[in-house]
């Protein structure tokens, strides 16, 4: 039951999930090389065994749920790295851009050497044109990337949140089978 706690640490915290999950198969091993030491050596598994193992396996199955989590957030971060990539390495607002053009009060446009310094004067007026094809497309590029993130994202939340049920249930339903039939 200790394993469950992971489904409701941050998914992204896969080092204190992790520990938290080996911590509890080592108890459980430790748990089950003591009783067998003090117990009479038989050729069988015993019933202790089996409950031991089943719980084994059950912190071994939310270890691999962590690590499908963590596989999941960390794919949507390499989605956006090669974004980031794509655009020289500038991340770009998934916004629509709007280009701006300085222009003096007779309408020729400001040179790009008075941009940077003070020659702007006050008369000169900034005007928006049309982004060009190249940023649209970029921009459409972002927008699949923010829904493919958001997505996994989506995923990654809906199989922590299906375990904090399933986990739970499934062992329920394991402890009143043993309980009833095996003991």
């Amino acid at each position: 039951m200790l394993s469950w706690i992971v489904f409701w640490m941050e998914k992204s915290d896969i080092g204190n999930r992790m520990a938290l999950g080996i911590t509890t198969i080592l108890t459980i091993m430790f748990l089950l090389g003591s009783l067998n030491g003090n117990l009479p050596k038989v050729s069988y598994p015993k019933a202790l065994d089996w409950y031991l193992l089943v719980s084994f396996s059950f912190v071994f199955l939310s270890l691999i749920e962590c690590l499908v989590v963590y596989v999941l957030l960390k794919q949507t971060r390499k989605h956006d790295q090669v974004i980031a990539r794509e655009t020289n390495g500038i991340t770009f607002p998934l916004t629509t851009y709007k280009v701006m053009s300085f222009k003096t009060d007779d309408g020729a446009p400001v040179a790009d050497e008075t941009k940077n310094g003070s020659a702007i004067h006050q008369n000169d007026v900034c005007t928006e044109t049309q982004p060009d094809t190249e940023t649209m497309l970029d921009n459409r590029a972002g927008q699949k990337s923010k829904k493919k993130r958001r997505r996994m994202e989506k995923i990654a939340k809906l199989i922590d949140n299906f375990s904090r049920v399933l986990f739970p249930l499934a062992f329920i339903c394991f402890n009143i089978y043993y309980w009833k039939f095996i003991e």
